[in-house]
This record gives C-alpha cells, structure tokens and sequence, in this order.
C-alpha cells in the first residue's frame, strides 16, 4: 500500500477541494451576474473575486509547496564528527577502515571526487564560479558512499544518517547527487576492451579450457537478481524471479582475466530469466561444469566481487510503487557498477581478495588473486583506446544492419549466435574426444534433444495437414 507524508496529504487535500470548490464559484459567481443585470446593472461591483475561496486555497498551495517540513523541526543526536572528517584521519594511518566507510582506497575516492566535480550533478548555483568546491563533493560523495556500501537496517536513512553525521533528507539527496553524477560518468567508465585485453582474454580463455577455438570467446555473460527488500506495487507478478523472491535482473558481460565490468543490461524484472545456452544431450552439454567450470565460474567471482563492494546490491531497500521508482532502482544499480569499476582500477591483489572471501573459501579465493592479469597502466592513452574500439563496434554493427527490420535484426543475430555456438560444441568435442549422443546440429539449434526435436517436428506436419484438410477446397 502506497504511504503518503503528512505534507503530500495535505497537498492531495487541497487539491481536491478546489475541484470542487472552483465550478461552485464559477456557477455562484454567474448567477450573481446574471441576478444584477436582470435587476440594476448600476449596483453590479467590478471589483468583485468571482474566485475568492479556490484562490487563497491555491496561494496555500503554492505556500506549503516552497516549505521542506510541515512541522517544527528538532535536532537529533548524531555523531560530533562527521564522515569527512574520519576519512581525513583514516587517509595516511588505515587504510582498511577507510576502505571499509567509503568501500574503495583513498586514491580511488580522491580521483573519483574530481571526476564527479566536472560533472552536471555537482554544479553549484550559488557558486561565483559555478563549480561546488572539491571539500563538499567529497563530503557528499563519501556519505553516498558509505550508504550504498550498507545491506539490511545499516543501509536505511536513518541508520546511515546517525554514523555519516547529518540529517536524513541529506542522505537522500546526497545519495540522489552521487547516482546522477556517476551515471554522467557512465560512458567514459565503462570502456570496451582494448586489444591487448582482448587477446589476453582470449588466451586466458584458451589455457583455461584447452581449445584453441573457444578462445574466440574472450568475453563472459552471465545475470544476477539483486534481491529486494520489499514486495512492488507495481508489476509485482513480473519481478518475482523463478529463485522464489522479487528482484531485478542485471546482465554483466566481464573479461575473464581481469574480471573487469565491460557492459551491463540493468533494469529487467526478475522473471525474465537468462538465456539458456546449454542444450540437454550429451555428457558435455548435461554437465558443463564438468569441463568448463574454471571458466564459467569466473562470472561468478565478477559478481561476488562487485556485490561485495556494494552490499545494497544484497538487498535493495527502495520501494518501488510507481514506474519512476523502477528507474530510479535501475539507475542506483548502474550508479554502483560505474563506482566498482572505476574502484576496481586501483585495487591491488589483496583488496581483491577481502572482497571476495566472504562469498568463497580461501583456498579458491587465492587461487582467483593469483590467476588475474590486472592492467596497472590504465592510461588515458589507454583508455581513448578503449573509447574509439567501442565506437567502432557500434558503427560495425549499424553498418551491417541498415536498413534491416528489427525482426530481421533479431533474426540475423539468433542465426549467427547459433552458428557459433554450434562451431564452439564441435570443437569442445573434438578436444574432449566426445561424441554427440542424443542430439544434433538442428535439434541444438531448438534447444532439444533428437527426440524432442522429432516430435516437434511431426506436430507440426500434422497440424498443416490438418489445416489443409479443413480448409474449403476451390477449383
């Protein structure tokens, strides 16, 4: 059920009383006319409100709508430092407490400071120079910060308000500042993958697997429900997810190598599942995980990896009762997944592995850390690379689809996908030594088994024939 403040109430109230009190005004105020023309046209005042009541009831609107609180405000009892101030002192004596408010290392949260002081978010109207100065987006981006690194009643308002210092309608708007300022960064953050990335990936791949073709396949994609707190209002039967709870549904396409975030789709309920790429058939395609674990399981460890960092993704306690709320939840997400790989930039080894110890055991988290290539010159000749690949992709991709239905682009892309998933199985056989057993190039192209595949086959022959035999014979 949707819960509305004692201000928006009495906004509401207001609002339907001058519906009704304006057509009664209008209707009082022609009859009044109307009776002193009929009777003195001389006595009718020209300086009459036909509207006195519905006006003062919009001058109360427009009154309450530039007060913040209805109410006379008092002072909670919060901490005597606020959050800047313990990072300032956390800075150069520990670095793991500094991590653990801000969820990322002091050179990471100063960079990002001023790449976030550029942004359209952080403009100060009141500034002479129209820039807010570099202490208060720090200030603010630490306390978004910290809220969004929280799961559970320490990621509420009024919790996180208590520890950063400040009232709760700062939280809110910090955090809102933060999210739209790190989604303007957005593009320049989440880079394509360099070629040298790309032929480190694809050799990671191939050493991993042991075939030379599956290291075309230098990208991994997989999805993740980030769980939340509270049932929709809206569309609640879309974002219960096959999992048993309601979520949302975020793809992550990674680089095996480095478990670097190249794209992501966010935003989709959580019943819209994965695509299945597996086919029942033979031991290799019942079990993958048997031969390809090492490979799909470093997704896995990419999103054990980012949901660490930012522990609202554990839970995300927004409601969600009208279709802004959903973007709103889309864009909180995407905001995190900008700030852990601009982070990931600057974390060494063993940050690494902090994070991802509470989701595996120690053994395997060591065996990650010492498995991963992390690029330390992330130049910004680097990162122009990057920039102009992905443009290039794109134009790659219009050029070959112009002029294309979007049924027609849909269809291109399934008939390639397929094509190379068929090309990956054949190879994956041929270094496994293992034979197709109850399915074939046509009946994976189905997703099904031979029999499966027969059987749809031969419905479908005999419906035509039946259509046929039903349908009016004309000479």
């Amino acid at each position: 059920m949707v819960r509305y403040s004692d201000k928006q109430a009495l906004l509401k109230n207001i609002v339907h009383t001058l519906e009704h009190s304006i057509p009664a005004e209008i209707e009082q105020n022609t009859d009044r006319v109307q009776h002193s023309c009929s009777t003195d046209i001389d006595n009718l005042e020209d300086n009459g409100d036909p509207l006195p009541l519905s006006r003062h009831l919009v001058r109360l609107y427009t009154f309450i709508c530039k007060q913040r609180y209805t109410i006379t405000r008092y002072n909670p009892l919060g901490r005597t430092n606020k959050l800047i101030h313990l990072l300032n002192r956390y800075e150069s004596s520990n670095h793991r407490m500094y991590r653990g408010l801000v969820c990322m290392s002091p050179e990471a949260f100063n960079n990002l400071a001023i790449r976030l002081q550029q942004t359209e978010a952080f403009q100060w109207n009141y500034s002479s120079s129209g820039v807010m100065s570099l202490n208060r987006v720090q200030e603010i981006l630490s306390v978004a910060l910290y809220r969004l690194g929280r799961s559970g009643n320490g990621g509420g308002e009024c919790d996180a308000a208590l520890q950063c210092g400040c009232g709760v309608g700062s939280i809110v708007g910090y955090t809102n500042h933060t999210v739209a300022g790190l989604l303007e960064l957005n593009n320049d953050v989440m880079q394509f993958a360099s070629e040298g990335e790309r032929q480190h990936a694809a050799a990671w791949v191939h050493n991993t697997t042991g075939v030379e073709e599956w290291g075309k396949g230098w990208l991994v994609i997989d999805g993740a429900h980030i769980p939340l707190a509270w049932k929709p209002g809206v569309l609640s039967r879309e974002h219960f997810c096959y999992k048993g709870f309601h979520s949302i549904n975020v793809a992550l396409v990674i680089l095996p190598h480095s478990l670097r975030i190249v794209e992501s789709v966010v935003g989709q309920p959580g019943s819209v599942q994965d695509l299945k790429v597996w086919a029942s058939g033979s031991k290799i395609l019942k079990k993958p995980r048997l031969y390809l674990d090492e490979v799909r399981v470093r997704v896995e460890h990419a999103i054990a990896y980012l949901k660490n960092r930012f522990q609202c993704l554990t839970g995300y306690r927004g409601n969600i009762y009208r279709v802004k709320d959903r973007i709103t939840a889309a864009e909180t997400i995407q905001a995190c997944i900008v700030a852990h790989t601009f982070a990931s930039r600057y974390d060494h080894p063993a940050d690494i592995a902090n994070l991802l110890l509470p989701s595996f055991s120690e053994d395997e988290v060591s065996e990650v850390v010492q498995s991963l290539q992390l690029d330390a010159s992330d130049t910004q000749e680097l990162r122009r690379t990057r920039h102009t690949n992905q443009q290039e992709y794109k134009l790659d991709l219009a050029t070959a689809t112009q002029g294309m239905s979007q049924y027609a682009v849909s269809r291109l892309r399934s008939s390639t996908a397929h094509d190379l998933r068929e090309e990956m199985f054949q190879a994956l056989f041929r270094s496994t030594r293992h034979n197709e057993e109850d399915t074939t190039a046509l009946s994976r192209c189905h997703e099904k088994t031979t029999v499966d595949y027969n059987a749809m086959t031969q419905s479908a022959s005999a419906r035509r024939r039946e259509r046929a035999l039903t349908q009016p014979f004309s000479i």
